[in-house]
């Protein structure tokens, strides 16, 4: 995507990251990569990005985030008639 550079305006996303607090500055490192490369090809965010550290203690913030993530994805309800 680097180097192809394609216009992904019309794209939505989101990104939870997993990674191991033992790596230090490349804790969760991919998921911040991938965010920053849609971001420059146009791409908006869903929501923000969720970065866990593994083991995970509580999947509560997961499980938050990811209905908040499907709140965000409900189609629009349209009035009767309309297209």
């Amino acid at each position: 995507m680097e180097a192809a550079q394609p216009d992904l305006s019309r794209l939505r996303y989101a990104v939870c990251a997993l990674g191991e607090r033992a790596y230090g500055p490349y804790f969760c490192k991919a998921g911040s990569i991938y965010t920053q490369l849609l971001g420059r090809l146009g791409a908006r965010p869903l929501q923000c990005r969720l970065e866990l550290a593994w083991p995970v203690e509580s999947w509560e913030e997961l499980d938050d985030w990811a209905m908040a993530l499907a709140v965000s994805l409900k189609p629009k309800v349209r009035p009767s008639g309309c297209l």
